[in-house]
């Protein structure tokens, strides 16, 4: 008889932590990702027109994201990102190199991904004019 007591409380642990398990995983899961916004928010197709002759800013959001935004040129040779890093809300300086793109003809299209420390990005273009 001794032997019952001791199986229904080995029971009551299991399933209770068997359910504290598939609850957590369900509650605590992995962070829902939200499209990041971007602006301005140029495509391939349709760049952004920005004169050399100025700095400009690309601002960056995520819902629900407190972490470090990164900017990174992928393409192109007219901007510079004067800070790669900046926390959420993130905005960015973008400077003309002052060089290939000197006069601002609007043949270059240069692209800039941003990423959040998920790995998720998104990328924006802009022509220097």
């Amino acid at each position: 008889m001794s032997l019952r007591p001791a199986a229904l409380v080995l029971l009551l642990l299991v399933g209770g932590c068997a359910h504290r398990v598939c609850c957590n995983s369900y509650t605590y899961g992995p962070p829902a990702f939200f499209p990041m916004n971007v602006s301005p928010s140029g495509t391939a197709a349709n760049p952004v027109n920005k004169p050399i002759s100025a700095s400009f800013t690309i601002t960056a959001s995520e819902q629900n994201y407190t972490g470090d935004f990164t900017a990174a040129r992928v393409q192109g040779s007219c901007w510079i990102v004067q800070n790669p890093t900046a926390a959420s809300p993130a905005t960015f300086t973008l400077t003309a190199t002052g060089q290939s793109c000197a006069s601002g003809q609007g043949f270059e299209i240069d692209a800039f991904q941003i990423t959040d420390s998920f790995g998720q990005s998104v990328t924006t273009y802009i022509r220097s004019t």
